[in-house]
């Protein structure tokens, strides 16, 4: 037989052999196997296996019978997934690690800008509280000295030397902000540091309009609108709170996330295998 098929061409050859093992094995799983070959059918395994089942039923049992679940085909478990390698574990811990870095950027980057942000909205509201004093002044010096410049000019110089004065103070108030020298305290020791900033505060902006504003006559005197502004010490001194207040809760809030990022990451690092 082997002789046989070695004369036969190799593909040919292949496919009688996988003929053959593919009707031993439909025998044996189905016990038939039936193929039409030209005008005659080959029919393999009735009658065989009828023989074969009546020449077991007359043998004597056997001592030890196989239990039937032995037959049964056994379930496999799937083969293992493949493991990562070194390298794939090195890119993916890389990854993970740069992922982390700009996660924690991108928080540190929210803190100055939402500190600033609530800042800014509230050096606006000084300024709205200081212009309706200043304009109050403004008409009843006009009204009692005509020589003066017309009020809506007045109005118009004094607006204007506000908004640079607050300008200078906002700039002051991003450096100590970055400088952080109050994210650590708080109680006592945060109320005084409040207070000192009120005044410091107030001392630029008096300073800045010495300074700059025109001390002549035909306009407000300087000394006038100085006292305007101290006279609102008390509410600048609320406001320097509010801001500083929500400046520090910012900070702390965020580097609360930022931990948070850290912790997450590291339990991940602990819980990665290979």
């Amino acid at each position: 037989m082997w002789e046989f098929l070695t004369h036969l061409p190799p593909a040919l050859s292949f496919t009688i052999i996988a003929l053959a093992i593919a009707a031993i094995v439909l025998v044996i799983l189905r016990g038939h196997f039936k193929a039409k070959m030209g005008d005659k059918m080959l029919d393999v395994g009735n009658e065989g296996l009828r023989e074969v089942s009546a020449a077991m039923m007359a043998l004597p049992p056997p001592t030890t019978m196989i239990p039937r679940a032995q037959l049964l085909p056994v379930a496999t478990t799937p083969p293992p997934t493949p493991k990562r390698s070194c390298g794939d574990c090195v890119l993916l811990l890389f990854g993970e690690r740069e992922k982390l870095e700009l996660n924690i950027r991108k928080e540190r980057d929210k803190i100055l800008k939402s500190q600033m942000t609530f800042a800014e909205q509230k050096l606006i509201e000084t300024q709205n509280i200081l212009l309706n004093a200043m304009a109050s002044m403004i008409h009843s010096s006009v009204k009692a000295n005509t020589s003066q410049v017309d009020e809506a000019v007045q109005y118009k110089l004094s607006y204007g030397l506000l908004r640079d004065t607050l300008g200078s103070v906002k700039d002051e108030i991003r450096r100590s902000f970055k400088a952080g020298e109050f994210y650590d305290i708080s109680g006592a020791e945060f109320a005084m540091f409040i207070k000192e900033r009120a005044s410091t505060l107030i001392f630029m902006m008096t300073a800045y309009i010495r300074n700059i504003f025109p001390d002549r006559g035909g306009v407000v005197d300087t000394g006038e609108i100085i006292t305007a502004i101290e006279d609102k010490a008390l509410n600048i001194g609320n406001i320097v709170s509010e801001i500083y207040t929500h400046a520090r809760d910012t900070k702390i809030e965020i580097e609360r996330r930022i931990q948070n990022l850290k912790t997450e990451f590291g339990q991940w690092v602990d819980n990665f295998t290979l």
